[in-house]
């Protein structure tokens, strides 16, 4: 006697969250560009910083060049 089990998922909720999340990081992003902003965030534990290019540029620094 052979059985089969399955289980089906319905992922459109999830999907939708990602997009509308996706959605919502590309308008945030796009303002900051914008409005000139230059997002960071500060390793308090290590003391470096992680910046774009931009945040880098306003500070005469390299590309990729980390920051302390």
């Amino acid at each position: 006697r052979r059985q089969l089990i399955g289980v089906t998922i319905d992922a459109t909720q999830r999907i939708r969250a990602e997009a509308a999340l996706s959605e919502s990081e590309e308008r945030l992003q796009r303002a900051q560009e914008l409005g000139g902003a230059h997002p960071f965030e500060w390793d308090a534990r290590a003391d470096t910083v992680v910046a774009g290019p931009g945040f880098n540029a306003l500070y005469g620094l390299a590309p990729g060049e980390r920051i302390n």
